[in-house]
């Protein structure tokens, strides 16, 4: 009866190696199928390129571009896109990294339309990137140096303003005064009339006086409800960008 007992005792553990024996084998086949899988599904789009050249052009470089998008403030909204084309190679240590005809993007970042009171428009330009040669895609950041009418907020304005508006009327009203007494008093009314100086120069001295502040006033009330100018900048109007952070280039 004990032979017995042990044989099947015996046989019972056979049975749970062998069962446990092929369940670890099962799993192993199942790990090294999961992982095969997975090398064969794992295929990197776009693998890192470990060799990539690139030169720095230098904070402080400045760039001339020629404007091919037109952009004013009559119609230009926020966020309106435009390009330009650099037009003088630009080059570190005689190597050109940027040739002429390089597109440089942005977009416009604010409009400030005409208003009454001869108040001029304003816009803002923001250049964000610049195609490459190879035709990459460079963030740039820089400020506009050079350009018809750059404010000192660093946007392009048309100007005007009432206070401005009435200086050139007073300018313009005092230069009437002047040159009318003036004309009289060097004997140019008495050769055309044939009055005598001591006549002409009084004469032109007041109609002077009436014609300075007659143009000065009335200008002064137009420009009260005169709406300013805006800014034009149409395809080929220059300017000049300078770079406030530097600017690398690939180069492959």
């Amino acid at each position: 009866m004990n032979k017995i007992k042990k044989i099947t005792a015996i046989s019972m553990i056979a049975i749970m190696l062998a069962g446990n024996s092929a369940f670890l084998n099962d799993n192993k086949v199942q790990a090294e199928v999961l992982n095969q899988n997975l090398k064969l599904s794992y295929s990197p789009v776009n693998p890192y390129k470990a060799d990539i050249q690139s030169q720095r052009i230098p904070v402080g470089t400045v760039i001339k571009i020629r404007m091919e998008t037109p952009v004013n403030t009559n119609n230009s909204l926020k966020g309106d896109p435009f390009f330009a084309t650099i037009i003088d190679d630009v080059k570190v240590n005689d190597k050109v990294l940027l040739p002429s005809g390089t597109i440089v993007r942005g977009s416009v970042a604010d409009v400030v339309k005409r208003n009454f009171l001869s108040r001029g428009g304003e816009v803002t330009l923001y250049f964000d990137h610049i195609v490459t040669p190879i035709g990459r895609q460079v963030p740039v950041f820089s400020r506009i140096s050079n350009c018809v009418n750059l404010s000192t907020k660093g946007n392009i304005t048309a100007g005007g303003g009432y206070l401005n508006a009435v200086s050139r009327n007073l300018d313009q009203g005092v230069d009437i005064f002047t040159r009318t007494t003036a004309y009289g008093f060097k004997g140019g009314f008495s050769n055309s009339s044939g009055a005598p100086v001591i006549l002409a120069g009084p004469i032109c001295f007041f109609g002077g006086l009436i014609a300075g502040p007659s143009v000065f006033l009335g200008k002064s009330v137009y420009a009260l409800v005169k709406r300013g100018d805006n800014v034009i900048l149409n395809p080929a109007d220059r300017m000049e960008l300078t770079l406030i952070q530097p600017l690398d280039i690939p180069l492959n």
